[in-house]
C-alpha cells in the first residue's frame, strides 16, 4: 500500500502533485492508495477536479483525515472509496462565497458543486445540505462525521516497513 501525505492548503500546485503521484502508482502498478489528508481547504476548482481525478482512477483509492479537514478538503475526503479518521480530527463544512465584488460574502453556486458528492455518497437531503453548508461553519468529531456516514471508522493506522509514505509537496 502506498501513502500520500497531503498536509496543507488545497491549491492547484498541490493537486497537480497529488494527481501526478497517483498517476506514478498506478503506472507502477500500485492496487491500492491512501491519501492522508489534513487541510483547512482552499481552491474550489482544484478541490472539485482532484476529487474528479480520483473517481477515474483504475486502482482504490482511501481517504484518512489525519487531522483537521475543512471546506473543499471535506468533498475530496469523499473521493475515497473508503473513508476513515484519526481520533484526533475534526470535519468543518460550509457554503463557497464570494470573495469579492458586489456579492462579497453571499453564497456562490459553487455550493451547488461542492455539495453535490455529499447527496449522491451519503444521501444527504435538501435540508442536510442546507444546514451543513450555510455561511456559517458546521463543525464535527469523528464520532459524528462517523454518525453522518462522512467517514466508516476512526482508527491510528500503523504502516508497516514495507509500506510507503510520500509527502506531497505543496508549493507556496
Amino acid at each position: 500500500m502506498r501513502y500520500l501525505l497531503y498536509h496543507g492548503p488545497v491549491t492547484e500546485a498541490g493537486v497537480r502533485n497529488v494527481e501526478t503521484l497517483l498517476t506514478v502508482a498506478v503506472n507502477e502498478g500500485e492496487t491500492e492508495v491512501t491519501l492522508c489528508l489534513a487541510s483547512h481547504g482552499g481552491d474550489v476548482n482544484a478541490g472539485t477536479g482532484l476529487y474528479n481525478f480520483i473517481q477515474m482512477l483504475p486502482l482504490k483509492l482511501y481517504t484518512h483525515a489525519i487531522g483537521i479537514c475543512e471546506s473543499i478538503a471535506v468533498t475530496v475526503m469523499l473521493a475515497g472509496e473508503r473513508r476513515t479518521a484519526a481520533p484526533l480530527s475534526s470535519f468543518s463544512l460550509h457554503a463557497a462565497t464570494y470573495g469579492d465584488g458586489p456579492f462579497k460574502g453571499q453564497i456562490s453556486p459553487y455550493t451547488n458543486l461542492i455539495s453535490q458528492p455529499f447527496r449522491d455518497k451519503l444521501k444527504w437531503s435538501d435540508a442536510d445540505l442546507v444546514t451543513r453548508f450555510s455561511t456559517f461553519d458546521f463543525r464535527m468529531g469523528p464520532e459524528e462525521a462517523k454518525e453522518l456516514g462522512l467517514i466508516s471508522e476512526i482508527t491510528s493506522p500503523k504502516l508497516g516497513r514495507d509500506e510507503q509514505m510520500i509527502p506531497v509537496h505543496i508549493p507556496s
